[in-house]
């Protein structure tokens, strides 16, 4: 992180707490989205063709040890459907696991735009006002 002129200046406890607010807000957004999509019928049986069911096969293949995909594993992104694979060996193959992980990235991405804009135009206040609009789950691609 940039150092300031103390650890202990207002402007770096005011930046924590702004920080921790928009990220706060974030989770909660999605974890709400996350809530209110689980009503759907789509949530736990996507249609066929859609990227849920074919990250959600890959990754239960991945989880039973097959590590060899086949030759259509690679026609989407390979790599998250073996970070899928991992998640459901240890918390089992469900929906939910691979939603709220989702929703924990999602929520990281916010930290990691404030702290890049931070480290790019070194203005803590640019880097809240880049990060914040990411706290919706309209912007963070969640819809």
């Amino acid at each position: 992180m940039l150092k300031t002129e103390s650890d202990n200046s207002p402007i770096l406890k005011n930046t924590a707490i702004h920080l921790s607010l928009i990220l706060l807000i974030g989770l909660v957004v999605r974890l709400v989205y996350l809530w209110q999509i689980s009503e759907y019928p789509n949530f736990y049986v996507p249609y066929p063709g859609m990227d849920v069911a074919f990250y959600h096969d890959r990754a239960k293949e991945v989880a039973g040890g097959n590590l060899l995909l086949g030759h259509n594993a690679y026609y989407y992104a390979p790599l998250y459907a073996y970070f899928l694979g991992g998640l459901y060996t240890l918390f089992g193959d469900s929906y939910w696991v691979a939603r709220l992980a989702n929703v924990i990235i999602g929520v990281g991405s916010i930290a990691l735009i404030y702290f890049l804009t931070l480290r790019l135009f070194r203005s803590y206040g640019t880097a809240q006002t880049v990060a914040y609009p990411f706290k919706h789950a309209k912007t963070a691609g969640l819809y």
